[in-house]
């Protein structure tokens, strides 16, 4: 009662055990041949068994980018039905399913991506436009997720001036005490075969920088990684585990933590204190870090 009570104070409705919980798993590669990505149904099973093992109620599932390797043929076409809506299973993992556009995404089609959940409201797939905010809960958030596009070379020179104009306005709101996260593909900083994005790091790093964000969440390299770097007061995550190929080579040594393996990460926050878990496809917890206030 008493932290409810503090949390009132500093304008946030949040109960001590209201906390929320996210799942994030980048990198899934779905293709219809298992030769391509032989490892996207088994890191999607371990998904929904430590979900449902965890005995947790979870917020929702952040996908950083490239859902699928496959050109799609239109938002009925079967590689979301085996991709998607089969491959994470509905009965044990109920909650929304939040994307950002990746290169492969591209690759495959983003314009039917994001016109999959326009046309499919009951789906999990809840992907809001190339770049959305997502708030828990929606009044008053304790949590709030910038899912933005860091593929510039995809992107109009007018719709990338247009994003970052709109991340800056988000940023700059009042979060009355709540968590920021940042979303997207590439990574600031990464350790894995890509390496940093410069885009993101000139592009967003200044924002990121100014406005303290708490997190960026990323993909792209196929990694489990953890990150955080001199001068920013951001931690840097990198969930790339979720499928696609891991047999790849490590190009730096910046990191806390940095791994090649298939798995996805565990969110959870409270309200002085969020915790990141990596997890790998055995269930088992491959590394942890707090951030607190």
């Amino acid at each position: 009662m008493i932290l409810a009570v503090v949390a009132m104070l500093a304008g946030v409705s949040w109960a001590a055990d209201e906390n929320v919980n996210l799942l994030v798993i980048g990198d899934v590669g779905y293709a219809p041949s298992d030769t391509v990505s032989p490892n996207t149904r088994t890191v999607a099973k371990a998904l929904a068994q430590y979900a449902d093992k965890s005995g947790l109620e979870f917020d929702a599932v952040l996908i950083p980018g490239d859902v699928f390797k496959v050109k799609l043929k239109g938002t009925s076409d079967e590689a979301f039905k085996q991709g998607f809506e089969q491959m994470f299973d509905p009965k044990v993992l109920k909650m929304p399913f939040y994307t950002v556009l990746g290169n492969h995404d591209y690759d495959s089609g983003a314009a039917v991506e994001l016109k999959y959940a326009k046309d499919h409201p009951d789906s999990r797939w809840k992907t809001k436009g190339p770049w959305y905010r997502v708030d828990w809960p929606e009044k008053d958030p304790a949590v709030s997720v910038l899912m933005l596009n860091n593929m510039k070379d995809n992107m109009s020179a007018g719709d990338w001036k247009k994003q970052k104009q709109w991340m800056e306005t988000e940023l700059k709101k009042d979060r009355k005490g709540a968590w920021m996260v940042c979303c997207a593909h590439k990574p600031f900083t990464s350790d894995g075969q890509h390496g940093d994005s410069q885009t993101v790091r000139g592009e967003f790093g200044p924002l990121l920088k100014k406005y303290a964000v708490d997190f960026y969440l990323s993909g792209h390299d196929h990694v489990l990684e953890h990150a955080r770097v001199e001068g920013w007061p951001t931690d840097f995550v990198i969930s790339g585990g979720g499928g696609e190929n891991v047999n790849r080579p490590m190009n730096g040594h910046k990191a806390m933590f940095a791994k090649p393996i298939s798995g996805f990460a565990h969110m959870t926050f409270e309200k002085n204190v969020a915790t990141v878990k990596f997890v790998d496809v055995k269930g088992h917890g491959v590394y942890e870090f707090e951030r607190r206030r």
